[in-house]
């Protein structure tokens, strides 16, 4: 799936100007990225078949302290919000992010490789070396575990309910982590010169 990697403009365009492609506003901190306003995660699927994955993952996520939503097709990418490739764990999706990360624009701030388990077993064997051969070459990786509970309702939030025993359930457990990760992304002290891949 094609994506066009433009950066949009915050203040009003021309609009008799040419459209800009792969441009980038200044960021207003070294970290390529501002404090959380708004929107401040974008999920990008790198393949037709990764689409599902991405808007459950979208609906998981969006809250209070973190909101994100998933970017159309060939449209801009917001100022100033953290790009994320979101990828089950198989072979085609693994393959189909790296194909997108080699066509990042260098102007656009570096993405970060986010891998859903899409099965309760470790990682298939050539999973994991795609994922470590793209390591260096996105802002960073981070892994969301299997989350068995979403098969069972409507609705992608059913499953993050507490247990019987009122205990958070496993999939709130790994979201929580999740959603950690992301935030830390997001603040103003993260360098997109270090790529850090958090397990």
């Amino acid at each position: 799936m094609a994506i066009a990697f433009r950066q949009a403009k915050a203040e009003q365009a021309d609009p008799d100007a040419p459209e800009a492609v792969g441009q980038q506003e200044k960021p207003d901190d070294e970290s390529g990225f501002r404090a959380p306003s708004g929107v401040s995660v974008v999920l990008l699927s790198p393949h037709e078949a990764c689409l599902h994955t991405v808007h459950t993952v979208a609906r998981l996520l969006d809250g209070d302290q973190l909101q994100a939503r998933v970017l159309r097709p060939a449209e801009a990418l917001p100022p100033g919000v953290l790009p994320v490739i979101v990828a089950p764990s198989t072979a085609l999706a693994i393959g189909a992010a790296g194909r997108m990360i080699g066509s990042w624009h260098p102007e656009v701030a570096r993405p970060v490789l986010l891998v859903a388990a899409d099965a309760p077993l470790p990682m298939p064997r050539i999973v994991a070396h795609r994922v470590r051969a793209l390591e260096q070459r996105v802002h960073a990786v981070v892994e969301l575990g299997y989350l068995p509970g979403l098969r069972e309702v409507d609705d992608p939030r059913e499953c993050l309910r507490p247990t019987r025993k009122g205990r958070p359930s496993r999939a709130a457990r790994r979201l929580a982590r999740l959603r950690a990760d992301l935030t830390r992304l997001t603040t103003p002290t993260e360098s997109p010169e270090t790529t850090e891949a958090i397990r």
